[in-house]
């Protein structure tokens, strides 16, 4: 399934992100490095209290599959049917939040986990240019 979503992304391409979007995106990240940072530390389980907390009901949907103990292969099969059945809607940040989601799964160090998120919008974290 993985392969069917980043070919598709390749294929749409990474437009260009504009400067005005870039708040949205640094915001998303900065959320998602924060709670790389919180299971890394605390461990998975920590995660819990705040994925309640989650207003998107994809990005807490990931939290809620990785805190239940359930393996990357089932989370990213789960995360990308919802992805397309979200008829492509806020495809970018869903790919984001799902790249989040597998790497605080696999333990990711939260700087790593960071450059990987941004990548998507082929940009650097702001100040790390």
């Amino acid at each position: 399934m993985e392969n069917v979503i980043l070919d598709l992304f390749q294929k749409i391409g990474a437009q260009e992100v504009k400067e005005e979007e870039m708040p949205r995106y640094k915001k998303l990240i900065g959320e998602l490095v924060a709670f790389s940072e919180k299971a890394r530390k605390e461990g998975i389980l920590a995660l819990e209290g705040s994925a309640n907390k989650v207003e998107d009901r994809f990005l807490r949907e990931g939290l809620f599959l990785i805190v239940d103990g359930n393996d990357w292969s089932m989370v990213e099969d789960i995360l990308y049917t919802q992805i397309i059945a979200d008829n492509y809607r806020n495809f970018l940040e869903r790919i984001i939040m799902l790249q989040a989601v597998k790497c605080i799964c696999d333990g990711e160090n939260p700087r790593i986990v960071e450059r990987r998120l941004w990548a998507f919008i082929n940009s650097y974290p702001p100040g790390r240019g």
